[in-house]
């Protein structure tokens, strides 16, 4: 019995260990069969899809050297009259099977975005390999393609750099938005309650230098990707766009702002005053008032002095209270920007007002709904009701230069 005993655990060890020299030489099988696709960049032309995919090149990942002569990541484009096809054609161009399970950015070009954007919804909400965290944004001013193809100095993956920054400027800029296919497809299918915005990013610089290595060897001479507004649509059309103020405007009212810098004219002489939002909630109302739609939106939030360049006495609660009042207004003037843009010449209830009215008066949603941007979306009447309260000033209570004078 002892001997059987000892047979068994014998067994079983040798079969633990070997277990795991069997699955890693599968994936290091697999792995070597896979193309992983970091960035989709999807454009239309001639009536067809045209489909490039950023793809990392493992090798010169893994390598040491940096004076080697490939780059991190190579770009190819197949076309076809549905994206799937163009999918599948790129097979004939690739030696390896495309994988799309670590997908970062989906770029859709601005051409295609005007035209519709329900074919790409389709075909992404349809891949069962793809997660649904990777981020949508439009290429502004130039195609998709061109997007994917620039290299980035600081980051051997470009796809990885987009996604990165595309968080931090929506935690510390607030004038961009993350968006993800299911909040996409939600928006777009509200039936004009709320409609959907995505970020735009643009090219700053020759985009043909940006796909060659020396863009990520000669940062002053690169090309740069840069974060460029909101695109705002019209159930999946693209209909226009919001500039940075309005972005962050529009950010507001959907409590999205996290942080960002508030920068106004000092009370008295010349010079700027800016402060950074730590904290900030934004909470939107609506009601129906004598048959007029209202939409109530109460912002509280808190500031801590960051940069005061004037003359200015901070230890006193005048100057505070003065100091506030200006924030607000700053703060209230960029949401008032972003809501008659919406409501006058682009015409699309991308801050939800049709949702809060729906919430507030299922009755008289029910009676508007079909006839809401076309009537009663430009007749909402907004009340903005900003509360900026100053935390912090400092180190020191007045700038360096009054101190001087001192």
């Amino acid at each position: 019995m002892n001997n059987k005993m000892v047979r068994t655990a014998v067994l079983l060890s040798l079969f633990v260990m070997i277990i795991p020299m069997i699955s890693g030489c599968w994936s290091r099988r697999e792995l070597n069969e896979l193309s992983i696709t970091v960035a989709l960049a999807i454009d239309k032309s001639d009536g067809e899809y045209d489909l490039t995919v950023q793809l990392v090149n493992s090798g010169e990942i893994a390598s040491k050297n940096k004076s080697g002569f490939g780059t991190p990541v190579t770009t190819y484009t197949s076309q076809g009259e549905t994206l799937l096809e163009a999918l599948r054609k790129l097979t004939m161009k690739l030696n390896r099977r495309i994988y799309l399970a670590q997908l970062r950015m989906v770029i859709i070009g601005e051409g295609l975005a005007k035209e519709g954007i329900s074919p790409v919804l389709d075909f992404l909400s349809r891949n069962h390999e793809l997660r649904t965290d990777y981020f949508i944004v439009i290429a502004r001013d130039v195609r998709a393609e061109q997007i994917v193809k620039v290299l980035t100095p600081l980051e051997k993956i470009p796809a990885n750099q987009l996604f990165s920054s595309l968080e931090l400027a929506q935690k510390f800029w607030a004038a961009t938005g993350k968006v993800t296919l299911e909040d996409l497809i939600s928006n777009i299918l509200s039936k004009g309650a709320k409609e959907a915005v995505l970020t735009g990013i643009r090219i700053e610089g020759d985009p043909e230098l940006g796909s060659k290595k020396s863009a990520m060897e000669k940062v002053n001479s690169s090309p740069v990707l840069i974060y460029s507004g909101l695109a705002v649509f019209k159930k999946d059309k693209l209909i226009g766009w919001l500039n940075e103020n309005e972005s962050k405007g529009y950010n507001y009212t959907q409590d999205k702002v996290k942080s960002t810098v508030i920068e106004v004219k000092c009370p008295k002489g010349k010079g700027n005053l800016a402060v950074e939002l730590i904290r900030v909630v934004a909470k939107q109302k609506g009601s129906v008032v004598e048959g007029t739609p209202h939409i109530t939106l109460n912002l509280r939030g808190e500031v801590n002095v960051g940069d005061v360049q004037c003359d200015i006495d901070l230890t006193k609660n005048q100057t505070i209270d003065e100091l506030e009042k200006l924030i607000e207004k700053d703060v209230k003037t960029m949401i008032e920007q972003a809501i008659r843009k919406g409501q006058t010449q682009l015409k699309s209830d991308v801050f939800g007002f049709g949702e809060a009215i729906h919430r507030s008066d299922p009755k008289y949603w029910n009676k508007v709904k079909d006839t809401w941007e076309r009537e009663g979306y430009k007749q909402v009447e907004v009340k903005i009701n900003p509360n900026i309260k100053i935390r912090r000033l400092g180190t020191v209570n007045n700038s360096i230069a009054t101190e001087l004078k001192e």
